[in-house]
């Protein structure tokens, strides 16, 4: 015999769509129930233990969780967009409470992150880049200034991984912590001398990019005299 309820009572959950809240009558469950047999054969009920949220507190259950996590991230959906859409299905969640969700299981996976940074530098070869991106309302920084999503891939070659990594700074000192661990293999960038100190440390190859390399011929290309000029292909 088993009795159970859902150990998240009031939550908000999401297909999507549609959008539906679970109740019960407005109080949390208090146990689960499960019957079992003792060491003589005889029934007697044991209190199972409650499944636990990912994020304590939260209002949404993990499904609606995981899709604003996978929507953002893969398939670049702005939370203003998430908010607009949830609300069109019939939920009401404020993209501020969205950021906090996505914040609060930033920090649940972060062992999971590690794991995969690790497992990058189990490779020989990385891929790296920082992309400029605009930040609003970041303390002590410029909304109009430049910040970057520091991004590499690697890991051994049927098991690769790309992590994304935000820092404010274009320094040195962001390629060499998140290198920090990968050594004697090859790092291939687009030639941004921020990279070289990470290759010298840890005794990496600096490899360069071939489309980077393309762009100094076209550009000599295109400083030539039109009768002198030779088609790139």
């Amino acid at each position: 015999m088993y009795f159970s309820e859902d150990p998240y009572a009031g939550i908000v959950s999401t297909g999507v769509p549609p959008v539906y809240t679970i109740q019960h009558g407005g109080k949390p469950p208090r146990f689960s129930l499960r019957s079992v047999k003792d060491e003589h054969g005889a029934s007697t009920f044991k209190l199972a233990e409650v499944m636990k949220h990912p994020i304590p507190k939260a209002m949404g259950s993990v499904n609606l969780i995981t899709y604003v996590i996978i929507s953002k991230y893969a398939d670049g959906l702005p939370l203003y967009r998430l908010e607009n859409i949830i609300k069109r299905y019939g939920g009401e969640i404020s993209r501020a409470t969205l950021a906090n969700w996505v914040i609060a299981l930033a920090k649940q996976v972060q062992p999971l992150i590690n794991l995969l940074r690790e497992h990058q530098h189990a490779g020989s070869l990385i891929m790296a880049d920082e992309t400029r991106i605009q930040v609003l309302k970041e303390p002590n920084y410029s909304p109009t200034g430049d910040k970057y999503m520091w991004v590499t891939l690697g890991g051994p070659p049927t098991q690769q991984s790309v992590l994304f990594d935000y820092d404010p700074s274009r320094s040195r000192d962001v390629p060499i912590r998140l290198l920090d661990g990968f050594e004697n293999g090859y790092l291939q960038t687009d030639g941004y001398a921020g990279y070289n100190e990470v290759c010298k440390t840890n005794n990496l190859t600096h490899l360069g990019c071939m489309d980077h390399a393309r762009r100094k011929f076209r550009d000599a290309q295109k400083a030539q005299p039109q009768s002198k000029k030779v088609k790139v292909k």
